[in-house]
């Protein structure tokens, strides 16, 4: 698909969807109110440590609560003191994506100094943390 500026509003909107916590400034209750994980505990510090320079892949099967976790990791950021502007929640599986390549978003992404970065995928959760390259 090619990328073009009605293609890059459309990601945009796509973003501040997925992304609540740039206008409320932390995640949903829906979310927030969801018991923690179990591995949260463990997952987090890899979260939050963006010097590991790698991404930290998050896998398991349906419904066991990746997608928690992940908001979960998202509310910790913003609870110590991450700008919630400066967090992205980036669901592949959206329709809007597509056709289209993830370095499409990563370039706007780029473009617009946000970071760090979650990418969600069909088959399991990728999250990375750091500078978008």
């Amino acid at each position: 698909m090619e990328y073009t500026a009605l293609l890059e509003k459309q990601i945009i909107g796509r973003l501040r969807i997925d992304n609540p916590w740039w206008t409320l400034g932390s995640v949903p209750d829906f979310y927030a109110d969801m018991k923690p994980r179990l591995y949260l505990d463990v997952f987090y510090p890899l979260v939050k440590d963006i010097d590991l320079r790698r991404a930290t892949v998050l896998m398991g099967p349906r419904r066991v609560g990746k997608t928690v976790m992940m908001y979960h990791s998202i509310q910790r950021l913003i609870n110590e003191g991450t700008n919630p502007q400066n967090i992205i929640y980036i669901n592949v599986e959206a329709p809007i994506y597509n056709k289209i390549f993830i370095w499409h978003v990563k370039f706007w992404t780029k473009i617009h100094q946000r970071k760090p970065c979650m990418y969600s995928t069909m088959r399991f959760n990728i999250l990375k943390i750091g500078k978008l390259n």
